[in-house]
């Protein structure tokens, strides 16, 4: 068996860049695509018959590319207008859209940002109703002060 994997190595690099693909579908990070796109620059220097140390260097060699240089354009790219990719810190709620789950008054009430339901309190008069847009003006340790969308 190892006689066989030793003189197709081929087949190893396909394994490591399929898997590395399906952990990228669960993760949508960009890191373990440009692993698999090293994979696949290993599996054609495969074909062509360079030693396996050698094939280990391209894979290197292409993933840290894909990694430093094309990652970080694709990451821009990718990037939703209104979206915080990068900034998961409270700090970037302000500003933010969400929806309202249940009756938000000024002392009690739900929100649901970005799938995840918060408690929340408005800064209006008015209680805001559910599926109303409203925007997070402030963040108070687990509870959003909100105002009604304009």
């Amino acid at each position: 068996m190892f006689d066989w994997l030793s003189d197709n190595t081929w087949v190893l690099w396909l394994v490591v860049a399929a898997g590395s693909v399906l952990v990228e579908l669960m993760m949508l990070d960009l890191i373990f695509l440009m692993l698999a796109g090293g994979a696949l620059g290993a599996l054609i220097a495969s074909l062509f018959g360079i030693p396996f140390a050698a094939e280990i260097g391209v894979f290197a060699a292409v993933a840290a590319v894909l990694l430093f240089a094309l990652r970080p354009v694709a990451m821009r790219h990718l990037s939703l207008p209104g979206s915080h990719p990068h900034d998961d810190s409270i700090e970037a709620y302000p500003g933010r859209n969400a929806a309202v789950t249940s009756e938000v008054s000024e002392h009690a009430g739900f929100v649901k940002l970005d799938g995840e339901i918060w408690s929340a309190r408005t800064t209006s008069p008015m209680p805001l109703a559910v599926d109303q847009e409203v925007v997070i003006e402030r963040v108070d340790g687990a509870i959003l002060w909100v105002r009604p969308q304009r």
